[in-house]
C-alpha cells in the first residue's frame, strides 16, 4: 500500500517536471523566433 502511494507521488513529480521542461522549451523556442 505504501509503495503504491509512493509511485503516485513519483508520477505527479514526474508530470510537473515534464510540464516545467515543456515551458522551458517553449521559452527557448520563443527567443529563437
Amino acid at each position: 500500500m505504501e509503495n503504491h502511494a509512493n509511485q503516485n507521488e513519483i508520477k505527479s513529480k514526474n508530470e510537473s517536471y515534464n510540464s516545467h521542461n515543456l515551458l522551458t522549451a517553449v521559452r527557448l523556442f520563443d527567443t529563437f523566433l
